[in-house]
């Protein structure tokens, strides 16, 4: 009976010890994710989304942005880094007259770190053309496959009967040094029932390369 008492005692022992290594585990892990972020920087991207809190979404992310016009096939990406991230928070904050709170612009920034993070508009010629849009990423010789990517399954009306949809993408930054060229490709792949009498086209590819110097870019 005593045998007993002292395998339970020693089991229950193991068990908080093994419950407690699990949350020391947990909380080193989350430790090492959390970046803090730069004062001169969160304080410029501050003052950023307050300046140009009046501006339209273009107008304010441009700096950010390859445009490669309005046309089918083609579009603009801009480059979501954490200082547009918090730029944008701090102008939405002033339009909705709030206040940022400030560990979130960390967790943002912390949130950033390690990926390379796109929004992009692409132009289409039909409502679904977006469930057809691959991307990957070119930084020198290697090709990288996004870690996530995202468009509705539905484009908008633009002009010229022409489908606007707006995505988001985020790679895997894989050691890509701060002042890495890299080129964002993406493709719209053909739909077959656009086929039809005179429409050559339809088998055709659609393939926009948008390139940044990432060292261009806060």
């Amino acid at each position: 009976m005593k045998k007993s008492y002292i395998f339970i005692g020693v089991g229950v022992v193991i068990l908080i010890f093994l419950i407690f290594c699990g949350l020391y585990g947990h909380k080193q892990e989350k430790k090492e994710h959390y970046v803090a972020i730069n004062k001169s920087l969160l304080a410029h991207a501050l003052s950023y989304g307050k300046k140009n809190a009046g501006l339209t979404t273009y107008e304010f992310e441009k700096p950010w942005t390859v445009d490669l016009g309005y046309q089918i096939g083609k579009g603009y990406a801009t480059l979501l880094t954490p200082f547009l991230r918090i730029a944008l928070l701090k102008r939405d904050a002033v339009r909705n007259k709030e206040n940022l709170d400030t560990s979130l612009e960390n967790n943002i920034y912390s949130q950033e770190i390690g990926i390379i993070h796109f929004l992009v508009t692409m132009y289409g010629n039909s409502p679904g053309f977006a469930r057809r849009i691959k991307a990957f990423l070119i930084y020198k010789k290697q090709i990288i496959k996004p870690k996530f990517i995202y468009f509705p399954s539905y484009g908008q009306m633009g002009r010229d009967y022409t489908q606007i949809s707006n995505g988001e993408i985020k790679f895997p930054r894989n050691n890509i040094p701060d002042n890495a060229i890299i080129t964002l490709v993406v493709q719209i792949e053909p739909n077959p029932s656009d086929k039809w009498e005179n429409n050559p086209s339809w088998e055709k590819t659609h393939t926009a390369k948008f390139k940044f110097k990432m060292s261009k870019y806060r």
